[in-house]
């Protein structure tokens, strides 16, 4: 429990610097989605993105 306690900041700021770099990695993502010739990797991606704000959401 005290790691646990010791970490939770480190990984808060973790996740705010996370969703600063996807807030910017997304007007690439959706640039590069144009642009590259494999629609699946973006789409795939795309659908992991998801999963994670909703896990995020629940948690």
């Amino acid at each position: 429990m005290h790691s646990f306690t010791h970490l939770a900041p480190m990984v808060s700021a973790i996740d705010a610097f996370e969703g600063e770099i996807r807030s910017i990695g997304g007007v690439f993502g959706r640039t590069a989605g144009r642009l590259t010739a494999f629609p699946g990797v973006t789409r795939r991606q795309r659908r992991v993105s998801r999963a994670r704000r909703i896990s995020r959401a629940a948690a």
